[in-house]
């Protein structure tokens, strides 16, 4: 009986085994970079992000697929580290933004890094290519808040007096583009590539093509959100390459979009308006 209850155990303990099993993916080692996080963002999908801060030298941001395969290496010149758009003068609802994809352009091809200069303590918002969006002045600090028509970005100005800040003026800036969030209000805080990124909750609505793959033509169902203006239906590439726009209005409810200037292939597609971007849709071509 000893031997039938060890048997027993045994067998229990390997079938545990087999249907719990974690398998090591990939290892990094603290020489390939000194901290890591994940972003997820709306059209370029979820990636692994490793930074390597080099004291005196030039930094990198280094993004990977979920496959672990190198998508894009961002060089982050010297006396610059990255930082987080947050206000400390700022009360009630903004935005934490670190590495976004369309919200300070409408591109989500490039990616945009806010980095702080340890010299002049400017912040900088730069695009992957290191074209300069936007550069705040001397001794301010950024805040991304939500109003009703549309981001914001407000430069809080100050001087020290005493080892003390004093605010001096309140910069307000529109934005072009938009956060994937679905809602901003109610100090929803959070990172941006953290958020979800559907809008549903406002209204809106985006189907999957049909038919879906297609050589000819998709036709696409949708529903705008509630009161949302300069509607449109982007379509992009697997390297997030905007390959057609085309206006959408809040009558409708379907649209057909000719695919045969596409060539075979993925594309995404989503619905961009003044109240958000929604869910992405995967779509094929094929010839």
């Amino acid at each position: 009986m000893k031997k039938l209850h060890t048997s027993l155990f045994l067998v229990l303990a390997f079938a545990l085994t087999a249907n719990a099993q974690i398998n090591l993916e990939k290892t990094f080692s603290p020489e390939d970079f000194s901290s890591i996080t994940v972003v997820h963002f709306p059209i370029n999908g979820t990636k692994l992000i490793s930074y390597e801060y080099i004291y005196e030298g030039e930094s990198s941001l280094k993004l990977y697929n979920s496959d672990y395969t190198l998508w894009k290496t961002i060089k982050i010149p010297k006396g610059y580290y990255v930082t987080t758009v947050e206000s400390r003068y700022l009360t009630g609802s903004q935005f934490k933004c670190e590495i976004t994809e369309a919200l300070f352009d409408t591109d989500p091809s490039t990616i945009e890094v806010a980095l702080y200069d340890e010299n002049s303590r400017n912040i900088k918002i730069a695009q992957d290519d290191g074209y300069v969006i936007f550069e705040s002045k001397s001794l301010s600090d950024l805040g991304v808040i939500k109003v009703d028509n549309g981001y914001k970005l407000v430069e809080t100005q100050y001087i020290m007096e005493n080892q003390i800040p004093k605010t001096t003026a309140w910069n307000i800036y529109s934005l072009p583009g938009t956060l994937p969030c679905n809602d901003c209000t109610n100090n929803n805080n959070g990172n941006t590539g953290e958020r979800p990124i559907t809008f549903e909750g406002t209204g809106g609505f985006l189907s999957n093509p049909i038919p879906n793959p297609s050589s000819t033509e998709v036709s696409i169902g949708y529903k705008l959100p509630t009161s949302s203006q300069n509607a449109s239906l982007q379509i992009y590439d697997v390297n997030g390459v905007s390959v057609k726009q085309v206006k959408l209005h809040a009558e409708q409810r379907n649209i057909t979009i000719d695919v045969h200037g596409l060539t075979s292939g993925t594309y995404f597609y989503i619905i961009n308006t003044d109240r958000g971007i929604s869910s992405a849709k995967k779509m094929l071509v094929i010839k």
